[in-house]
C-alpha cells in the first residue's frame, strides 16, 4: 500500500519572556510601590518558514498596576528574533502581594498566550513618632519632645530633621538633626522647644518633619505656654484717716466701724 504525504507542517512562531527591573537605591530587583519593571517579550525563531505580523497584548486586571503597551505589533521574519518591551508601573498604595499579568501573541489565525507573576514588596521606609503629643510649660521655661524613627521593609539610611512652629513665640532645635536609621533598629532623638519671658500665652503647634530618600513623614505636637503662678498684694482701701489716740485696719469686705465713749479711749476699726 502506498503512504500517504503527510501535510506539511503549519508555520508557527512562540513566544517568550523575560523580566528586567530598574534596581532600587537599595539594590533590591523586586518591584515595589511607585517603581516600574520592563519586561522582554522574544519572538522565537519563526518556524516552518512563519512570517508576518504579530499582535501582542497584555493585560493586568488587579487595581494600582497598570500595563503599557497593552497592544503592540511587531514584524517576525523568518528565521528571526525580535523583541519589544513593556512597562509595569506600581502605585503608591498598591498592596504588597503577587499579581499575575496575562499575555497572548496572535498572527493569521495562531495564539499564543503566556504570563508571569508579579510579586509586589513594601517600599524599604521608616515610621516617625513623638511623645509627648501635649505639653504645657510656663513662659521663660524649656521642654523637650522625643523622637523615635524606625527602619523598616529593609530601610536603612540617612534622615534629616526639622521642626516648624505655628504661631511664632516658640523656638524648636532638633537634636541631632542627622540621624543613622537601621532596618529593625529603633533611632532616638528630640526637639528642644525653648520660650522666653516674654511668650504670650496660648497654644503652639510643632511640626516634625523627616527626610529621606524613601521620603518624608510629618507628624504634630502641642505646646500650651500657660501663665506663670504668681500672687497679687492688694488693699480694700487706698487710703485711712486715723484720730491720735486711735487705731484703723484695713479689711476685705464691707468695711465696719467701732466706736467708744468719747471719755472712754478711742479706738475704731475699719
Amino acid at each position: 500500500m502506498a503512504h500517504q504525504p503527510l501535510p506539511p507542517a503549519r508555520s508557527r512562531f512562540s513566544l517568550l519572556d523575560g523580566l528586567v527591573m530598574r534596581k532600587s537605591s537599595t539594590g533590591s530587583t523586586k518591584p515595589t510601590p511607585k517603581k516600574f519593571a520592563h519586561r522582554r517579550l522574544t519572538m522565537e525563531r519563526a518556524k516552518y518558514g512563519f512570517s508576518g505580523d504579530v499582535t501582542i497584548t497584555a493585560q493586568i486586571t488587579a487595581q494600582g498596576l497598570t500595563v503599557s503597551p497593552i497592544q503592540t505589533t511587531v514584524t517576525l521574519k523568518m528565521n528571526s528574533t525580535v523583541q519589544t518591551s513593556l512597562t509595569i508601573s506600581v502605585g503608591t498604595n498598591t498592596r504588597p502581594g503577587i499579581y499575575s499579568l496575562a499575555l497572548n501573541a496572535t498572527s493569521m489565525g495562531i495564539s499564543h498566550p503566556n504570563g508571569i507573576e508579579i510579586a509586589v514588596h513594601p517600599r524599604p521606609d521608616f515610621t516617625l513618632t513623638a511623645s509627648p503629643a501635649f505639653q504645657t510649660i510656663h513662659p521663660g521655661d524649656s521642654g523637650s519632645v522625643f523622637v523615635l524613627l524606625l527602619g523598616q521593609d529593609g530601610f536603612s539610611g540617612i534622615v534629616q530633621l526639622f521642626a516648624a512652629v505655628s504661631p511664632s513665640g516658640v523656638s524648636t532645635v532638633p537634636e541631632p538633626a542627622t540621624v543613622q536609621v537601621l532596618s529593625n533598629n529603633v533611632t532616638e532623638a528630640m526637639v528642644i522647644i525653648s520660650t522666653t519671658a516674654g511668650t504670650s500665652p496660648g497654644n503652639y503647634t510643632i511640626n516634625i518633619t523627616a527626610n529621606s530618600t524613601s521620603g518624608a513623614h510629618t507628624l504634630s505636637v502641642t505646646v500650651t505656654v500657660t501663665p506663670r503662678p504668681d500672687f497679687k498684694l492688694s488693699s480694700s482701701t487706698s487710703a485711712l484717716i486715723i484720730q491720735n489716740g486711735a487705731s484703723a485696719t484695713s479689711t476685705q469686705g464691707r468695711p465696719e466701724r467701732t466706736w467708744r465713749p468719747r471719755n472712754a479711749a478711742a479706738s475704731g476699726s475699719w
